[in-house]
C-alpha cells in the first residue's frame, strides 16, 4: 500500500486515531466538561434564587399575619 494512502487505511480500518484526531476528541471532551459546569453552576444559582423567594413569601406571609391580628384588637 502506498505510504500517502496508509493513514487513511489504518485509521478507517483498524479504528486507530490519527494525532489530529486525538486532539480534536480532547477538545471536544474539555468544552463538554466547561457546559456541564457552567450548567451545574446555573442550577446552583437557580436553587438559592429559589429559597430566597421562599423565605420573603414566608417572611410577607408572617408580616400580613402579624399586622392583621393588631388591626383586629378593637
Amino acid at each position: 500500500m502506498h505510504p500517502r494512502n496508509w493513514r487513511k487505511w489504518r485509521t478507517r480500518v483498524q479504528g486507530i486515531k490519527t494525532k489530529h484526531e486525538k486532539l480534536r476528541d480532547k477538545r471536544k471532551d474539555k468544552r463538554q466538561e466547561t457546559r456541564d459546569k457552567r450548567q451545574e453552576t446555573r442550577d446552583k444559582r437557580q436553587e438559592t434564587r429559589d429559597k430566597k423567594q421562599e423565605t420573603r413569601e414566608k417572611r410577607e406571609e408572617r408580616r400580613e399575619k402579624r399586622n392583621s391580628k393588631k388591626s383586629c384588637i378593637f
